[in-house]
């Protein structure tokens, strides 16, 4: 009997190990979200700057040589911030969902001990 007494507070110890890494998986997948929106808020102003300058030096066709390469420089590191993201959300939210199964499944176990106590 003492034995299964050990088994319950150990998968109980594993299941709240499980919730603390689920907890810091969840913080880290909501401070992807807010860098995101920061993001998305910077490009939209830079790419008003831009249009703002274009408009206002196109005639020079140095200048707008220059800033069209610019604007295809930044696209190019938006692309791969994004990306970037986009491959951090992926790595979190299957481990979110691996976690979530072996939460599960100590859940299970957890009960099927407790049962096998009764």
């Amino acid at each position: 009997m003492p034995q299964k007494r050990n088994d319950i507070v150990e998968v109980e110890q594993k299941i709240a190990v499980l919730q603390e890494k689920q907890l810091a998986n969840k913080q880290q997948l909501a401070r992807i979200d807010k860098v995101e929106q920061h993001f998305v808020q910077t490009i939209n102003q830079g790419e008003r700057l831009f249009h703002q300058l274009y408009e206002t030096w196109k005639q020079d066709n140095e200048l707008k040589s220059f800033m069209i390469n610019s604007q295809l420089d930044v696209k190019s590191n938006i692309k791969n911030a994004r990306n970037k993201l986009e491959k951090e959300r992926e790595i979190l939210s299957k481990d979110i969902k691996k976690l979530d199964q072996k939460e599960h499944d100590l859940y299970v176990m957890r009960r099927l001990y407790q049962e096998e106590k009764q």
